[in-house]
Formats: structure tokens, sequence, C-alpha cells
């Protein structure tokens, strides 16, 4: 990630989550360092990572399937990290990065299509976030995607299917134990690129399940 920050012919696709990163790095160093409240205090800014790979909903539009022809394939096994500080224990700023994938077949073809996805996300709270207790919330976050399509196990490129801009809006509840949480959310993602007269698309619904680390 780092690298591909630096090169100059990816920057400014690259550059909202490059200051992410870096956003992420100094708070966290901010926390470890100099942000630790005083024993017996519950402190107001909490870290957790979110691990998930279990999936529901559709794929309503993609590249290959402009029309939505293939909305109810199933999808593949999603893999989903995501690292989150929460502010004054109801602003969560965020950073995603997950793959969303199908199967299926089409005249005669053997169809495999993916897309690589990194975000950086606002989420807000409804109640304080806190140990043993459940909440709501929602937020939105912007990113990008790089598609991969796949031909009887060919693959066809196509310098459109390069960081697709892609926004994401969610809405979802969880429940916090003391070592652990659990997460529904519910999102949906879309995303166009144009190149003078050719355009590429996405739209996904999708539901996550996932389980979360509360370091504070």
């Amino acid at each position: 990630m780092t690298l591909e920050c630096l090169d100059g012919k990816r920057l400014s696709a690259r550059t909202q989550s490059c200051k992410f990163i870096v956003l992420m790095v100094g708070m966290g160093l901010v926390l470890s360092l100099g942000g630790a409240a005083p024993a017996g205090a519950e402190s107001n800014a909490l870290v957790r990572f979110y691990y998930s790979n279990w999936i529901s909903g559709s794929v309503t539009r993609s590249p290959f399937d402009p029309v939505g022809g293939h909305e109810g394939e199933p999808l593949q096994p999603l893999v989903k990290g995501e690292a989150e500080i929460i502010l004054f224990k109801r602003v969560g700023i965020s950073y995603t990065r997950q793959k969303v994938g199908r199967n299926f077949e089409e005249g005669g073809l053997e169809v495999e299509e993916y897309s690589l996805q990194t975000f950086s996300n606002l989420t807000l709270y409804l109640m304080a976030s806190s140990h043993n207790a459940f909440n709501l919330f929602g937020g939105a976050g912007g990113g990008q995607g790089d598609y991969r399509l796949y031909l009887n196990r060919f693959e066809k490129v196509d310098p459109l299917y390069e960081n697709i801009p892609l926004f994401r809006r969610f809405v979802g509840m969880e429940y916090t134990l003391e070592r652990i949480g659990f997460r529904l959310e519910l999102t949906r993602i879309e995303g166009a690129k144009l190149d003078g007269s050719r355009q590429v698309s996405m739209d996904q619904r999708l539901g996550y399940f996932s389980v979360y680390i509360p370091f504070n």
C-alpha cells in the first residue's frame, strides 16, 4: 500500500486512502503514547478491528452484467477487514478493505468476476459505545475498486476496470462484550467510471455479519 501511495501514476486515485492511513497511524500513536485515560476512567477514544467472511445480498450491476441479468447469482465468501477509531464514543473513522465476487455461466462461458474494494468511512453511533451494550449505527464512505473478470479462466483486461470510484452507505446493529463484539450491517455500494464514450458501473447490495475486537 505504501508503494502504491508513493507511485506518481496512482497518487491521484489513492490520495484519499493514503491520507486516511496516515491519520489512523497518527491517532494510534497519540492514543498509545499520550492519550490513555487516567486509572479507573474510561477513554473517549475507542479502537476496534473487524473481520468478516459471512455475506449475503446481490450484485445488481457490474461491468460484465450492466443490466442485472445475473442479479440472483450467489456470492463467494466475503473477505473483509476494517480498522476503526471511535471518537467521543459516537463518531467512528474507519478504513475498510474487502473482496466481493461471484461465479456463473453466460452463453456457454464460465464467468468469474470480483472486485477488490477500499473505503474510508464515517460512522455515527446512536448511543455512546461501551462494553456489554447494544447499539445502532449508520454511515457512509468513499473509495475505489479494482474489478477483475475471467472468462473460461482467462482474464479480460481493460483499463476501465482499474480504480473505479465507489460510494457506500450502510446501517446496522451491534452488541459489544468485554473482549469481543458482533455486528450485522446492510450496505449499498455504487460506482461508475467514464472514459470518452465508454462507461462501466457497479451496484452491490450486501449484508455482513462481522466479529470485532474492542481494544478499550
